[in-house]
């Protein structure tokens, strides 16, 4: 049986691998660190989820879980294992579904171990739930904030917050953008647009880049913007397409850290993005923004609280859920015109 949270010492939270999930499991945190705020609260994960993450009153320390180095393969799993039981802690919460973060969890000997009954790891966990299911015993999708957020409801006395998504920057950031303003064209006193044509899930994702260049221009146009192209690491080649059918002349590019995209993306305007993870920052630091969704089911990553509009065509073969489309043409995304998004844009902006 769970005890309170607040009974816990020492509590490990395994950290969703994606950057989007990380953002949206901050509600998680921040109830948590509400509930249990003598305990040492610390994450585990990938570089990404810990950097988005990082710096935050919710947790004290963080470790990498270093999947594609030193932590890779089975002699990495036990290598992670031995490390985390060093640290003996009595409550680990496990937000990925893989079987890899319980297995892990399990070999550390951490008493109790909380997380959704998948992937074979029912035998692997203390404790958990299994994920809903409609009248047809099909999964229900939800908010993946409020999916990670109802493992707190398995324990007593937890009360509900809200389930907005919060993110913080530190000096090093701000010095990492007030560095790369100053050599980039960027001018505080103009609105600050930033478009994200990139999505690291796959092609899918990805809209046309002649139609992301003309509502560009009109949005700079329109609001006297200076817009930039933002882009992440595999992304060089579409951000590059998007600012040779420009108009408009882009800010230098800003290859930053997260740290530093952090404080660069708190100081936009307006984003237009797709389902990627520059929309989950723009949530989290209350960024009027529009989403560019294609073959992805809206319900994982739609909030209520959030300044934006999610633009997506209805056609019969989506949500797919496929990183490439296999169809001859892929029409929830050549069928979205630039003339909709932009209209959406001057809605929301």
């Amino acid at each position: 049986m769970l005890k309170r949270l607040s009974e816990y010492r020492s509590i490990l939270v395994r950290l969703p691998n994606a950057l989007g999930d990380a953002v949206m499991a901050t509600p998680f945190l921040r109830r948590l660190a509400a509930a249990a705020p003598d305990a040492g609260i610390t994450v585990c994960g990938p570089r990404t989820s810990i950097e988005v993450l990082t710096p935050s009153p919710w947790f004290k320390r963080a470790i990498l879980d270093d999947k594609k180095g030193r932590h890779r393969g089975l002699s990495g799993v036990i290598r992670m294992a031995r490390e985390l039981e060093t640290e003996r802690f009595e409550l680990a919460l496990i937000l990925p579904n893989s079987f890899r973060t319980a297995l892990i969890c399990r070999l550390a000997d951490i008493p109790a171990r909380v997380g959704y009954f998948r992937e074979l790891r029912r035998g692997l966990l203390t404790a958990g739930k299994a994920r809903d299911v409609d009248e047809h015993g099909r999964f229900a999708p939800k908010y993946t904030g409020r999916y990670f957020d109802e493992l707190l409801d398995l324990f007593p006395a937890t009360p509900r917050g809200s389930m907005h998504p919060e993110l913080f920057t530190d000096e090093e950031g701000e010095r990492e953008f007030s560095h790369w303003s100053a050599g980039s064209g960027y001018e505080p006193g103009r609105p600050l647009l930033i478009v994200a044509p990139g999505a690291a899930f796959g092609p899918s994702k990805i809209w046309l880049v002649d139609r992301y260049a003309a509502v560009t221009d009109e949005l700079a146009r329109h609001k006297n913007a200076q817009a930039l192209v933002s882009f992440g690491p595999g992304e060089e080649a579409v951000a590059a397409a998007v600012k040779s059918h420009m108009k408009t002349k882009p800010l230098a590019d800003a290859r930053l850290s997260l740290k530093g995209l952090k404080a660069l993306y708190r100081r936009a305007a307006f984003v237009l993005t797709n389902d990627t993870g520059p929309r989950h920052l723009a949530v989290a630091f209350n960024i009027p923004h529009v989403t560019i969704m294609g073959p992805n089911d809206p319900r994982y990553t739609n909030l209520a609280s959030e300044r934006g509009e999610v633009v997506r065509m209805e056609v019969p073969c989506s949500p797919c859920q496929l990183k490439v489309c296999p169809l001859p043409e892929q029409i929830c995304m050549t069928h979205l015109t630039a003339g909709h998004v932009l209209e959406r844009c001057v809605a929301n902006w």
